[in-house]
């Protein structure tokens, strides 16, 4: 049981960022469904994703990872696979156009966020997504009602399951799980970042509501293959490299990038460039 969705999900899930070409230049597309099929034939079936993870919104590679799940998905069923069990996705929206400025509140309106449902459910070849995310909204927008509103008449159209937030801080997630019908929250937790587990994770259980951990193998560091030649065989479009500096990210998720290991007596979520390793986001539901 998985907290209010009540979705039977594997011990370990998997994250979809890098299979939206996000960490490395040139095409990988046959690479990363290799990942997602390795993970899918060990039994797992639950996949996160969302619409930025790919390209520059308006190319063709934007939306790339939900677009390579789809294909996936089609080319196992066409193959005869999965059948008789349930593949979950769960994608996010609120960090791409249409609105103003990069990461404004306009973003999580009710005509915003239908938009982009609507365009992810095409790239992912569904009618209604199990769960949608608010994609690390503003905290104003997490105290407010406009997005909650909208997420609560999406849900009432079918066009979601389920909802719940990805956030940057406890404080955003305590906002959202004061919302009854709030399903799941993504958060980092790791060995670094403790303060979830003191002050959110009870918290979640009591309330019901899945957990999403994210950067428990902080960006591949804890696969034990990441050294100085590593780095410098990387291409000037992989994200570890070019942002080395970690200018594109903010400090605290820098932070967690030093060092984390997964605790999680219940279940674990992470990422796979190269299967079967996996770096990036733990997955946790409370029963």
């Amino acid at each position: 049981m998985a907290g209010k969705t009540g979705y039977e999900v594997a011990v370990t899930s998997l994250g979809c960022w890098q299979i939206g070409g996000c960490w490395s230049s040139g095409d990988e597309t046959a690479v990363h469904k290799q990942a997602v099929n390795a993970y899918l034939d060990q039994g797992g079936n639950f996949l996160d994703t969302a619409n930025v993870y790919g390209g520059d919104y308006g190319t063709d590679k934007f939306g790339w990872s939900e677009k390579t799940i789809r294909e996936v998905l089609a080319e196992r069923k066409a193959a005869g696979k999965d059948e008789g069990r349930r593949i979950y996705i769960a994608t996010k929206a609120g960090r791409a156009p249409p609105g103003g400025d990069d990461h404004g509140p306009e973003r999580y309106t009710y005509e915003n966020l239908a938009s982009s449902i609507a365009s992810s459910a095409e790239r992912l070849g569904v009618e209604c997504i199990d769960l949608l995310q608010l994609h690390c909204p503003p905290t104003d927008v997490l105290r407010g009602s406009t997005a909650f509103d909208a997420l609560r008449k999406l849900k009432d159209e079918g066009k979601i399951a389920h909802w719940g937030c990805s956030v940057e801080t406890v404080e955003e997630a305590q906002l959202a799980i004061a919302q009854p019908d709030c399903a799941s929250i993504q958060i980092i937790f790791n060995m670094l970042r403790h303060k979830p587990a003191a002050e959110f994770l009870a918290a979640a259980k009591a309330a019901n509501v899945g957990t999403l951990i994210r950067l428990p193998f902080a960006s591949g560091l804890l696969t034990g293959k990441i050294d100085a030649a590593y780095i410098a065989g990387l291409s000037d479009g992989d994200h570890r490299k070019f942002n080395a500096a970690g200018e594109f990210f903010v400090s605290t998720v820098a932070l967690a990038c030093c060092i984390a290991v997964s605790v999680f007596p219940q279940r674990s979520f992470g990422f796979a460039r190269d299967p079967p390793s996996h770096s990036s986001t733990a997955f946790s539901l409370t029963p």
